[in-house]
């Protein structure tokens, strides 16, 4: 691993409050602080276009950054916090924490998911639950990405953090081991119990609604009603083709 380096100039901000960065911004310039340990936090003004443009390298966010501060030599930094506006994403105040190339930092850096874990081709579901992981390295040992690699993993299986290997020089900073990437089942389809509908009068196929009233198909005729095939007439009713005839 290799560190990318990038330099910036800076100024010396002498003039502090709302009013003062509001000027600031006007100017393309956005208000920042450097923190060192055992030091002063130092007030300093930086380019917001600059910046981005310095942390365009692999590191990204954990580039290394020479500060070189008008007047005041320079110092070596990591970009440590940021704000931006909520509209425009626009950079509107920039923090940070000066290092030593000798010193390990703690940094996060991004988790790439490598391979097709064996448990999405059987109908699983892939979930990242960790997209970043806290190390402690040297600042030439801060990898650029962390890889992790699924092929094998099957449904209902899990990668934690102890089953990576890590880089030398790189440690992972939490005590925790926990869960990064793992493959779940798919969620079972709820099945809806349908709603008995109501009976209508007259509807094909529907439950009669009045005890009294007679199926269509098979039930015996109720009381007094005449069935139109083969059913026993009620009482006092005349069979059209079996009643005696009537006398005259």
């Amino acid at each position: 691993m290799s560190v990318d380096q990038s330099v910036i100039e800076v100024q010396s901000r002498l003039e502090r409050g709302k009013g003062a960065a509001r000027r600031l911004r006007r100017s393309g310039l956005i208000p920042g602080v450097v923190y060192g340990k055992g030091k002063e936090p130092a007030a300093i003004s930086v380019n917001a276009d600059n910046l981005k443009k310095a942390l365009k390298t692999a590191h990204g966010l954990n580039t290394v950054l020479t500060l070189k501060i008008e007047g005041a030599g320079q110092r070596l930094a990591l970009l440590k916090d940021w704000e931006t506006e909520v509209t425009t994403a626009k950079l509107t105040h920039a923090d940070f924490v000066e290092i030593s190339l000798d010193k390990p930092v703690r940094v996060e850096v991004p988790v790439h998911i490598e391979g097709k874990a064996k448990g999405v081709t059987d109908g699983g579901i892939l979930e990242v639950i960790r997209h970043v992981l806290v190390v402690d390295a040297l600042p030439a040992n801060i990898p650029t990405h962390i890889g992790v690699d699924v092929t094998e993993l099957g449904v209902g299986n899990s990668i934690h953090v102890s089953d990576l290997k890590f880089a030398t020089g790189v440690k992972h900073a939490s005590p925790h081991n926990y869960a990064i990437v793992s493959v779940v089942a798919p969620k079972a389809e709820k099945v809806e119990e349908v709603a008995a509908v109501a009976a209508v009068p007259g509807a094909e196929g529907a439950a009669p609604a009045d005890a009294k009233a007679g199926d269509a198909k098979g039930a015996a005729p109720a009381a007094g009603a005449k069935d139109a095939k083969g059913a026993a007439p009620a009482a006092g009713a005349k069979d059209a083709k079996a009643a005696a005839p009537a006398k005259k």
